[in-house]
């Protein structure tokens, strides 16, 4: 969570660099502000956790101390028992004294065990007085820890209250804005409306293709791909290395405005510069095509499914080539005005347009804003 709240804080440092405060903007600001919540729930549970361990560590500790002092008096009481006798000194004159020779026996096995019940009583003491010392230095670290902990909490409360004041500041510039961001994403509707169709188009001049050389590919090797692919369903890396989905999948009304409707075929990822988009499983690339509003386009089969990179600023595969699961494809384009570096990612299944949410792992290093 800290790696992941470095990396976007780094988002938002450019998002402050820039003169128009964008939806994007909000969104990245909005997956900061969630981050940073489930980061101070994540402290709060583990000092928690901690308290409690504390507190048990404290009734062990009282416990080895009482055990400790009722050790040190019988030993106490031993001693003085010694003395009164005579100590062991005496043991020849005691011994001598005896009636008979079994009571002198009798008399030596008994100072014999006397003695090593005392042996033994010193040996406790130092065994429980060692466990006392390692259990105060244990309890030390844990009370240090748990003043780091406190110290983070703060910070994190700090910056979570700071971002949520940016936040509300952001949301009421846009507020006066409405109109022209509903006007905005009517055009990004049409954006992906028409990426959708050249998709579609692209598949269908496949399947012209393949019909038309009297060659398919391999069923064997299109289902085993499909069957592997379905396998990792939940377990797909993401596209970049590192990115917050900025605007997920489907049609839904933004959580501010509540007027402006988004509609999204796939999910946008907004990342840092010069990252490149990569392979989310072993696939073929089947086409690379340039489209107004997204750059440049590549799309990789995965038997009977499709991942889709959009917006790319320069490509290094060709139709044909054979990827691996995180293979590079090529770099994610940098808006220079808004100084935005985004990623439009889809998967298909024929036709089927499909969430990749429910298909990508959710332990990258990648976060969701809404």
């Amino acid at each position: 969570m800290e790696k992941e709240l470095e990396s976007t804080g780094s988002l938002i440092d450019k998002t402050r660099d820039t003169k128009h405060t964008t939806l994007t903007d909000i969104a990245i600001l909005q997956s900061s502000i969630r981050s940073r919540q489930q980061l101070i729930m994540a402290y709060q549970a583990e000092q928690r956790k901690l308290y409690d361990t504390i507190f048990s560590n404290l009734l062990y500790i009282n416990t080895l101390k009482e055990k400790t002092d009722l050790l040190r008096q019988e030993y106490g009481r031993m001693i003085y028992s010694t003395y009164r006798q005579g100590g062991e000194e005496n043991l020849l004159l005691f011994l001598l004294a005896a009636e008979n020779l079994q009571q002198a026996f009798n008399r030596f096995n008994w100072f014999r065990s006397y003695s090593e019940k005392r042996k033994e009583q010193v040996a406790s003491i130092e065994e429980i007085e060692e466990k006392y010392a390692t259990e105060v230095a244990q309890l030390t670290q844990k009370v240090d820890y748990n003043q780091q902990l406190i110290g983070k909490l703060t910070l994190e409360t700090t910056k979570l209250s700071l971002e949520k004041e940016y936040k509300d500041q952001s949301v009421a510039a846009l507020a006066k804005q409405e109109q022209s961001l509903i006007q905005q994403y009517y055009q990004l509707r049409e954006n992906y409306d028409y990426l959708k169709q050249q998709i579609e188009n692209s598949l269908d001049q496949e399947f012209a293709a393949e019909n038309s050389s009297g060659t398919q590919p391999a069923a064997e090797t299109a289902e085993e791909l499909s069957t592997n692919f379905e396998k990792n369903r939940g377990k797909l890396p993401w596209p970049s290395e590192f990115g917050v989905v900025t605007t997920p999948f489907g049609e839904h009304q933004h959580p501010d405005f509540k007027k402006v409707k988004i509609k999204n075929n796939g999910i946008n990822i907004v990342t840092t510069q010069g990252t490149q988009a990569r392979a989310v499983f072993d696939g073929v690339v089947t086409r690379v095509m340039e489209v107004s509003n997204f750059n440049k386009v590549v799309i990789i089969r995965h038997g009977e499914y499709l991942t889709v990179y959009s917006n790319l600023s320069n490509v290094r595969v060709k139709p044909g080539d054979l990827l691996k699961t995180r293979q590079d494809i090529g770099a994610i384009y940098t808006d220079l005005t808004s100084n935005k570096t985004e990623l439009h990612f889809e998967l298909w299944k024929g036709k089927m347009i499909l969430d990749p949410l429910q298909w990508l792992t959710s332990q990258e290093n990648s976060v969701q804003a809404y």
